[in-house]
């Protein structure tokens, strides 16, 4: 009778987390929508929005890829040439792709990371 009586409360228990509604997770934004409203917010990545768009690469950054971007700030307009691949390093205590300093990491998305660096990174050609 016991063991009935156990049986039948963990039968109820199941029963009633079953029956409770489900909260839907919150989807977080994608890239696109995380530059957008960090854009919104601080102008912050005007640089990075306006290659995006003369791109193309709207769809494809707004899409369910997992990427990463290098976001470049307005805060030093200067160019450089990387060598066709991303070099990572670290230098008195800051991170460093190539030769453009993180600025701030791990800006999350649904479909990736964007990484804020101080200058803008293009292949040699």
């Amino acid at each position: 009778m016991r063991r009935f009586a156990l049986l039948a409360a963990s039968g109820a228990l199941v029963l009633g987390l079953a029956a409770q509604p489900v909260s839907a997770r919150e989807p977080s934004p994608t890239i696109v929508a995380a530059a957008l409203s960090v854009n919104a917010r601080t102008g912050e990545f005007d640089h990075l929005i306006a290659a995006v768009v003369r791109a193309g690469l709207v769809e494809v950054l707004d899409g369910n890829r997992q990427l990463t971007v290098f976001a470049p700030t307005p805060l030093t307009p200067s160019e450089m040439n990387s060598k066709g691949f991303l070099v990572p390093s670290v230098h008195d205590g800051a991170a460093y792709v190539n030769d453009a300093r993180i600025v701030a990491a791990d800006v999350d998305a649904s479909n990736g990371v964007i990484h804020v660096i101080d200058r803008v990174l293009l292949p040699q050609g």
